[in-house]
C-alpha cells in the first residue's frame, strides 16, 4: 500500500506515534552550523542548517517509551522500551551531521533511517556500479528498485555505504558506518520513494552497535562521495591509485591499459598445426600402434567428438587432403580434451583439491615435447603454441596497437603450457595474472565442478559456512557450499603461492572477494560475524599485495570497503545485470540469452552481443542518470572494458582478436 511519507512524519511530531509516551521529549540537538530535532520515543528526525526549514530526514521507526533520557546542546542518550526489549541510542551532533549509536538487548529487525522525499526531490544512489541520479517520483525507478533491489545486502549492493537526497536548496546524505548487517528499503510511497535500511541484531552481533551518521549539505549529485573521502581521510584509511604506485610500481601499467581476458582451453590451437594433411595422416597410422601417444590420445578421446575427427582424417585422405577449417577446430578441441585424458596431472598433488602448480607446468612441458616428437614436422616449434594464450596473441595485440594492457587467464592451468607467453606479456610492459577464487567449496566427487571451487574434502566439510538454523549455505549458483574465509586462509595463501610463482604472473585476479558478499558463521567453536568475515578477506587481499607476492590485485565490483586493499576492479563500470531478468539466464528467451559456456575456446556468454530487456536498458544503460560518484573518492583504476570477457559483465562490446 503506497502512503504519503511527508504526511505520516509531520502527524507523528505533532499528534503523536501510537503508543507514543506521554514524557517523552523532542530532543533538540544544535551546533554552530544546524540543529536536528529527535523524538526519543520514535526515533523519527528532522534538521535544518542554521537559518533554513526544518526538514525530515527520517520517519519515525518504533512505539516504544523513553527512559532515563540524559542531554547537553549537542549530544543526547536514552533508551527505549518496546514489546519485547530495549534499544540504548547515544546521538551526537557536530558542525552539519549527527551521528546515532545503536545497540539491542534482543534479536530484531530495526528498520531506521527510513528517509522519504518530496516529489521534487532527487535520490543519489551508488547502486549498480558508479551510482543513479534520478527523481524521486519516477515511477520507474520505484518499480526497479521495490522489484528488484529491495532487500538486497547493503553492503553488496551500495558500492559505497551512503546515500544522498537532494532537494531545492541542499542534501542530506546518510551513511553507514557498517552495512554488513544491513539490508536495502526501498518503499514505493506516494507522492515519491522512500530509501531505507533494514539492520538486523542477531545473537553474533548484538555486541556491536550499530551506527549512522546523517550530514547536511550542498545540493551536490556526487557530494555523499566527497564526504565519505572527507570521513577516510580523517580516519587514516584513505589509499590513493598513487600510493599504491609507489608500493608497488608494476600498478602505474595499469594506466590506459584494456582488460582482456585470454581464452584458452589446451596447449594447441589450430594454427600450432603447421601441415594438416601430413599431421591427420599421421595421427590414423600412429593410433593403429599401441602405447604410441596417438594411440593413447584416440582411446582417451571423449565419444562425442570422434565423428568430427574421423572426418578429418577423410579429408586428410581425399584427393587434395585439405583439411577444412571446422574440422581443424574440432581435432585440435579433441586433442586437447584427450590429452589431459590420456597423460593426467598426478594425483598426488602438493595442494588439496588436485592441485600442484609447478609440478602441473613440468607436466605440461612433458607433453609439449612428446606431441612434438610424435608429430615430427607437422608442428610449430612448441614455444609459440597457444590460442588465447600464446605469442599469436601478442602479436596481434601489438598490430592492434594496444601497448598496454591487463590479460587475464581464465584459468591457470591453460597458463603453465604456454610460460614463454606469460614472460613475453610482460616483457612488452603488460599485466597477466590468473583468475582464482576462495569464496565457495565443492566436494572432490562433485559432478558439476571448476578448479578454483576444489579445495579438498576436509575443508568442504569443515570450512562451509553454518547458517542459524544449521544448514549449510549453498555455494555459487546453488552448487557446493560457501566457506568461511578465515577457515580457508592458510589454503588460499599457499595455492595463490603456488599458482602465481607457477609461471611467475605479475598479476592476479580473486574473484568474489570485493564484491561484498559476506556471511555470518554458527559453527560450533568458529561463530564468525559479517564483520570479522570481512577482515578475513581483507588479509587474503593483502597477502596478494603485500611482501611476498607484490602483485597488482584485482577483484570482483569493488565496493568501497576493499578499495585500500585492490587496485582495480571488474563489475563497477560494467555492471552485471543478467540476474535482473530471468530471460537473459534462469529462464533464458533466445531474444535475450547470455549464452552458455561454450565452445571453449569463445564461449558464446563472452564473445557473442545480447540484447539487454527493457528493464536493463533504463537502470543500467541509461546515460543520464549515471553519475560517476566512485571515480570521486576511490584509490583505484576503474578501466573501461574493451572486451566482452568479464564474467562479471554483459556490456559484451567486443573486440575479437584472432591469430
Amino acid at each position: 500500500m503506497k502512503t504519503n511519507a511527508y504526511l505520516l512524519s509531520s502527524l507523528v511530531f505533532c499528534m503523536g506515534f501510537p503508543g507514543h509516551s506521554a514524557l517523552a521529549e523532542q530532543v533538540t540537538l544544535q551546533t554552530g552550523a544546524a540543529t536536528f530535532d529527535v523524538d526519543t520515543d520514535t526515533l523519527a528526525v528532522s534538521a535544518a542548517l542554521i537559518g533554513a526549514e526544518q526538514e525530515v530526514i527520517a520517519l519515525p521507526a518504533v512505539a516504544g517509551e523513553t527512559q532515563g533520557l540524559v542531554r547537553d546542546r549537542s549530544a543526547a542518550k536514552w533508551q527505549i522500551d518496546i514489546d519485547g526489549g530495549q534499544f540504548s541510542i547515544v546521538a551526537r551532533a557536530i558542525g552539519e551531521r549527527v551521528t546515532f549509536e545503536i545497540a539491542s538487548d534482543h534479536l530484531t529487525d530495526l528498520a531506521w533511517p527510513q528517509v522519504p522525499a518530496r516529489p521534487s526531490d532527487e535520490w543519489a544512489l551508488p547502486i549498480l556500479g558508479e551510482g543513479r541520479l534520478f527523481e524521486a517520483r519516477d515511477q520507474n525507478w520505484r518499480t526497479f528498485l521495490v522489484d528488484v533491489l529491495d532487500g538486497g545486502a547493503a553492503g553488496e549492493q551500495f558500492s559505497q555505504p551512503f546515500w544522498t537526497r537532494l532537494d531545492a536548496e541542499g542534501s542530506v546524505t546518510w551513511r553507514m558506518n557498517s552495512p554488513w548487517d544491513a539490508r536495502l528499503s526501498f518503499l514505493d510511497t506516494e507522492p515519491a520513494l522512500t530509501v531505507g535500511i533494514v539492520q538486523q541484531f542477531t545473537s553474533l552481533n548484538l555486541d556491536q552497535p550499530y551506527r549512522m551518521t546523517a550530514q547536511l549539505g550542498s545540493r551536490d549529485p556526487v557530494i555523499g562521495a566527497r564526504l565519505y573521502r572527507t570521513h577516510l581521510e580523517e580516519a587514516g584509511a584513505f589509499r590513493s591509485l598513487n600510493d599504491k604506485i609507489t608500493a608497488r610500481p608494476d600498478v602505474a601499467l595499469l594506466a590506459g591499459a584494456p582488460h582482456i581476458y585470454l581464452w584458452s582451453d589446451g596447449l594447441l590451437a589450430p594454427q600450432d598445426i603447421t601441415a594438416w594433411r601430413r599431421f591427420m595422416r599421421q595421427f590414423a597410422r600412429k593410433r593403429e600402434t599401441a602405447m604410441t601417444l596417438s594411440a593413447q590420445l584416440w582411446e582417451a578421446m571423449p565419444d562425442d567428438m570422434r565423428a568430427d575427427f574421423e572426418a578429418a582424417i577423410r579429408e586428410a585422405k581425399g584427393a587434395d587432403g585439405f583439411v577444412s577449417r571446422y574440422s581443424r577446430t574440432h581435432v585440435t578441441r579433441a586433442i586437447n580434451a584427450a590429452l589431459l585424458r590420456a597423460r593426467p596431472f598426478p594425483t598426488d598433488t602438493a595442494l588439496a583439491g588436485g592441485h600442484d602448480p609447478v609440478e602441473e607446468r613440468a607436466h605440461m612441458m612433458e607433453l609439449r615435447s612428446d606431441l612434438f616428437e610424435e608429430f615430427e614436422g607437422t608442428l610449430a616449434s612448441p614455444e609459440t603454441w597457444g590460442g588465447g594464450i600464446g605469442l599469436r596473441m601478442l602479436e596481434a595485440l601489438a598490430e592492434a596497437g594496444i601497448s598496454a594492457a591487463w590479460l587475464g587467464v581464465e584459468n591457470w592451468r591453460h597458463a603453465v603450457g604456454h610460460p614463454e607467453a606469460v614472460a613475453e606479456a610482460k616483457a612488452r610492459g603488460y599485466l597477466i595474472g590468473p583468475y582464482d577464487s576462495y569464496a565457495s567449496a565443492h566436494s572432490e566427487g562433485a559432478q558439476q565442478t571448476w578448479p578454483t571451487a576444489q579445495m579438498g574434502d576436509t575443508l568442504f566439510e569443515h570450512a562451509r559456512v553454518i547458517g542459524p538454523d544449521g544448514s549449510a549455505r549453498s555455494g555459487f549458483r546453488g552448487i557446493g557450499a560457501y566457506v568461511n574465509p578465515s577457515a580457508v586462509a592458510d589454503y588460499a595463501k599457499s595455492r595463490i603461492t603456488a599458482v602465481s610463482e607457477s609461471v611467475d604472473f605479475n598479476s592476479y585476479f580473486l574473484d568474489v572477494d570485493a564484491t561484498g558478499l559476506l556471511f555470518e558463521d554458527y559453527t560450533a567453536g568458529r561463530q564468525t560475524t559479517r564483520a570479522a568475515a570481512l577482515e578475513a578477506v581483507k588479509q587474503r587481499l593483502d597477502f596478494v599485495t603485500q611482501d611476498l607476492l607484490s602483485l597488482v590485485l584485482g577483484s570482483e565490483v569493488g565496493v568501497a570497503a576493499f578499495a585500500p586493499h585492490i587496485d582495480f576492479a571488474h563489475g563497477v563500470t560494467t555492471p552485471a545485470f543478467d540476474w535482473m531478468d530471468p530471460r537473459m539466464r534462469r529462464d533464458p528467451d533466445p531474444a535475450y540469452d547470455v549464452g552458455g559456456y561454450w565452445p571453449p575456446e569463445a564461449p558464446v556468454r563472452f564473445f557473442e552481443p545480447t540484447p539487454p530487456p527493457p528493464i536493463c536498458v533504463r537502470s543500467c544503460l541509461t546515460p543520464p542518470t549515471v553519475f560517476r560518484c566512485i571515480r570521486s573518492h576511490l584509490g583505484t583504476a576503474w578501466l573501461r572494458h574493451i572486451t566482452g570477457i568479464s564474467a562479471l559483465s554483459n556490456r559484451k562490446v567486443s573486440v575479437r582478436i584472432t591469430s
